[in-house]
């Protein structure tokens, strides 16, 4: 009986070491051989290929191939691979099954407790909160995870972190598998205070009007079943205009906006006690595009917007 031996090429990376950078360099790959004994390598890697008689482990016989581009050997895409060998003493051919994964796994942000409400991949929590990673991957299985508070340097999670900084943090993530694949990092926003705000995605009105358009439809819909899960939050609805125009037809009209949409989510069957529909006009732009200012429309949109922030927690 004979065995595999697989030996990857060197691979020497130029960057900062993974697990101590705000930007993680591409983890080395790695080899991996489950209970079953079944070779999983990257697709994207190639390796040379050995094999050994069971009995004289020491005895490297490279498994050789009159294609040069074969040595060292590659593989052209994910799944199952075949490497074949003739024993010259036995005259039999042997071939080996090898699994190429290509496939970076997908992990999410899941709270174990302290969660009071998430929007998209915002989390309002309580100080304290304590979350996980959940990690898929259909191949070779979860590697390690990692996670980046406020641009601190990556750090290996292995278990649980909790959320220990009032305010608005920033969490950065991403996992890997048992070969060295790795998925882009993810970023989400963890505020520990019921006192942010948070812009709505896609909340678009007709010009001049508060007639709300499809998009904006849609995204109150989401926000609409997402506060009938949490019935304990109580929130104030905003809109804003950009700065363009008078003030006084600006503020009116953020208003409008404002009653329209608390009105769309009202329909939805959320309480009105728990909103508080307010608008503030051109007075709170979020970027440089202030009052009398030239700006491009990509920047006047940005303040064109609606946002909820949570006032309190009933019974909290």
């Amino acid at each position: 009986m004979k065995k595999i031996v697989i030996t990857f090429l060197t691979i020497i990376a130029i960057g900062v070491t993974l697990g101590f950078s705000q930007t993680p360099s591409k983890p080395e790959p790695k080899l991996f051989v489950d209970e079953s004994g079944q070779v999983f390598i990257q697709s994207d890697e190639k390796a040379y290929f050995f094999v050994t008689p069971a009995q004289r482990p020491g005895e490297l016989t490279q498994i050789p191939s009159g294609d040069e581009d074969s040595n060292p050997m590659s593989f052209d895409g994910n799944g199952a691979h075949y490497v074949s060998y003739r024993d010259a003493k036995s005259g039999t051919n042997v071939r080996y099954k090898i699994m190429a994964d290509g496939v970076a796994p997908v992990s999410i942000i899941q709270f174990q407790s302290g969660i009071l409400f998430q929007y998209n991949s915002i989390y309002f929590v309580e100080k304290g909160a304590v979350a996980k990673f959940a990690v898929k991957d259909n191949m070779t299985g979860a590697g390690e995870s990692y996670v980046s508070f406020n641009g601190e340097p990556f750090k290996a999670i292995s278990e649980t972190f909790s959320v220990e900084k009032d305010g608005e943090s920033t969490l950065k993530y991403y996992s890997t598998d048992k070969v060295g694949n790795m998925e882009e990092v993810k970023e989400a926003k963890i505020t520990a205070t019921t006192n942010a705000s948070v812009s709505l995605e896609n909340i678009y009105f007709d010009l001049n009007s508060d007639k709300l358009r499809s998009e904006g439809v849609n995204e109150l819909n989401k926000l609409a079943q997402l506060l009938n899960a949490y019935p304990n939050v109580v929130i104030e609805l905003s809109a804003h205009t950009d700065t363009r125009g008078e003030a006084n037809y600006n503020q009116g009209l953020s208003e409008s906006r404002a009653n329209a949409a608390a009105s769309y989510l009202t329909s939805k069957g959320v309480s009105k006690s728990r909103i508080t529909a307010k608008g503030y006009g051109d007075k709170k732009p979020i970027n440089e595009c202030l009052k009398g200012t030239t700006c491009p429309e990509t920047k006047h949109k940005q303040n064109r917007r609606v946002e909820i922030r949570i006032t309190k927690m009933d019974g909290k």
